[in-house]
Order: structure tokens, then C-alpha cells, then sequence
């Protein structure tokens, strides 16, 4: 009896160390399956323009206004514009970041638009253009049926107005060098330029 009772305190004694053996493998599991957050950085290629006449050529909407509003969307880029994707160039129909900019027009020089409003929209890259709400610029943009306008490019579709440096730099040729517009062809086009051949167009 006494060896009996023996056996089967050591099975007792088995079974408890498995079980504690197993809650412990489990939580190991479960500690190794918690998501972490991740950060990406979005790049793209934009067309670059040699003159002020390409530019106002290359752009369906010329326009000036007030930056009264900025918001930040998710968009399918591909899904409601042309498979050659003026932003990105792709064609995938993931969402991307945003940023939405409303903005108060005062002049319209190229294209149509009836409301005294718009929103322009810029992907989120690494090289997107400083637009500061309140300020008032001058915008060369891209139109598109299905979603807002977007920025030709982030080096000379944006031209603070009322300031001695119009330009709107990048971050990234800010940090490059912070004489240039366009730092890809070193080619400067300034608002004064972007003007004469709105004027020369009337």
C-alpha cells in the first residue's frame, strides 16, 4: 500500500509540473506574438521642369489663394485617377497619406474652378513641400476627375506670396542647399518668371 500510495504521488507530482511547464510555454507564446508599430517613409519621383513655360504648360490649374485649412486622408491613388499616377507613378491600389490642404482662391490665371475654395492634395514623402496654414502661395497643379488636384511637383509648383524668397523648398533640398528651387537641374523658376508668362497667355 505504502508503495502504491508512492506511484501515485509522484504521478500527482508529474502531472502539476507538466501543467506549470505548459502555462509557461504558453505565455512565452503569447509574449512573442504582440504586434510592434513600425514606421515607413515614402518616396517619389515627380516630373522637373527647365522653364516657367513648361511649367504653366505642363499644369491644368494655375491659381493663388490662402491656406485656411489642413487635413490629413488616406487616398487610393490609382483607383480614382489614371494608372500613370502623376504623384507616385504607381499603380497599386493601396491607400497612401495625404496631406489636404483647403485653400481660399483669389485669382484662378489657368483652368477652371467655381468655388471660392479648393483643396490641393501632396503625398507624404520625405521631400514634401513646407506649406504653412495662413500663408498665401501661388500653386501650379495637376487636376484629376475623381480626386483633388495635386502638386506638379514639391520643388516648383508652390510660391509663397508677399515674401523676397517665394519659392517653397522640400525638406530634403532645404537641407541640400538652400539657394536652389529645384535641386535635381539647379534650374531656379521664380514667381516673378511663373507671372510673365501668365501674362504673356492673357
Amino acid at each position: 500500500m505504502k508503495k502504491k500510495g508512492f506511484i501515485a504521488l509522484c504521478f500527482c507530482s508529474a502531472l502539476f509540473l507538466f501543467g506549470c511547464s505548459n502555462k509557461t510555454d504558453n505565455l512565452s507564446e503569447t509574449s512573442n506574438n504582440v504586434n510592434t508599430t513600425s514606421t515607413v517613409s515614402i518616396s517619389a519621383d515627380y516630373p522637373t521642369y527647365d522653364s516657367a513655360n513648361s511649367l504653366v504648360d505642363a499644369a491644368d490649374l494655375v491659381l493663388d489663394g490662402k491656406v485656411i485649412g489642413i487635413t490629413e486622408e488616406s487616398l487610393n491613388v490609382s483607383g480614382s485617377q489614371t494608372d500613370d499616377n502623376t504623384d507616385t507613378g504607381s499603380t497599386d491600389t493601396s491607400q497612401l497619406p495625404y496631406t489636404i490642404y483647403e485653400v481660399e482662391i483669389f485669382t484662378v490665371y489657368k483652368g477652371e474652378c467655381a468655388d471660392k475654395t479648393i483643396k490641393i492634395k501632396q503625398l507624404d514623402t520625405v521631400d514634401s513641400a513646407d506649406i504653412v496654414q495662413e500663408k498665401e502661395y501661388l500653386f501650379t497643379l495637376a487636376s484629376f476627375p475623381d480626386s483633388y488636384p495635386s502638386l506638379l511637383n514639391v520643388t516648383q509648383s508652390v510660391y509663397e506670396l508677399n515674401t523676397t524668397d517665394s519659392s517653397i523648398k522640400s525638406a530634403s533640398s532645404k537641407a541640400e542647399n538652400s539657394e536652389q528651387t529645384n535641386f535635381t537641374t539647379n534650374k531656379e523658376i521664380t514667381l516673378n518668371d511663373i507671372m510673365n508668362v501668365l501674362n504673356e497667355t492673357k
